[in-house]
């Protein structure tokens, strides 16, 4: 019997009558390989196969050629996607609202939140002209209400910094969104992942990517930024969908 560990698989899927059945896994060193591995096995393939790439535990074995083989998937994750969105205004007082709580709490004041509004795109005028009382009345502090007013306040010079956002890269959206009060790094990461959909980025201050780290690689103790920073290495370029896979790995699909 082989070790179990977590390891990245690329797993083959056959369609069939509309039946979808895996085929084989094969081990990956990385992820970076992995999903090269996956655009290489799709080019030469029919629209009756898919490729994927996950997480797994797996009983791991090794062969006499030193070839590394999981005998038995244990626990699949899916495929995680994201999708782009246009309302970055929206987007940043999500992230505001999400700071320092639970999914579970965040999620219910948000939704509460966007109950306030007729139109799915929130205005930043909408925000500040609504009331304190009514905006503390929906599980929003103090504190957060201030720092999403500074936020609308000074949104027309940032939104003219952001007109074609597309073409700037993640350090200069950040090195201008951490101006605002009241946005950290872990709000310009939740934004560069969820709202502009960047391959790149790891947020080591989360506590849930801490943990799905450590998990991980079997740590007793949660790791330190530059522990995640130097693990995480061997990601690149494609780190944002490690940590989809973290996310998961501890409280499921991240939950806006």
């Amino acid at each position: 019997m082989g070790i179990i560990e977590t390891v990245i698989i690329l797993s083959l899927y056959v369609y069939d009558g509309g039946n979808k059945t895996i085929e084989g896994w094969y081990h990956q060193d990385n992820l970076s390989t992995c999903l090269t591995a996956k655009r290489t096995a799709e080019r030469n393939s029919g629209n009756q196969v898919q490729y994927t790439c996950t997480l797994e535990q797996c009983v791991m074995s090794t062969d006499s050629t030193g070839t590394k083989h999981c005998e038995k998937i244990i626990k699949e994750y899916p495929e995680p996607k994201i999708t782009k969105s246009k309302f970055h205004f929206q987007s940043l007082v999500r992230n505001i609202v999400y700071q320092q709580l639970s999914t579970k709490s965040a999620f219910a004041i948000h939704s509460r939140f966007k109950k306030l509004f007729s139109s799915p795109e929130i205005k930043p005028a909408e925000v500040t002209s609504m009331s304190i009382d009514k905006l503390k009345a929906i599980g929003l502090s103090k504190q957060k209400i201030n720092y999403i007013h500074i936020l609308a306040n000074e949104w027309p010079i940032i939104n003219k910094k952001f007109s074609d956002i597309d073409s700037l890269d993640d350090k200069y959206i950040g090195n201008e969104l951490i101006k605002v009060k009241g946005i950290g790094q872990w709000t310009v990461d939740m934004f560069l992942i969820f709202s502009l959909a960047r391959p790149d980025v790891f947020p080591t201050g989360d506590l849930v990517i801490q943990k799905g780290y450590a998990k991980l690689y079997n740590m007793e103790n949660l790791p330190n930024k530059d522990e995640m920073l130097k693990g995480s290495e061997k990601w690149r370029p494609y780190r944002t969908l490690a940590c989809l896979y973290l996310w998961e790995i501890i409280d499921g699909p991240f939950e806006w």
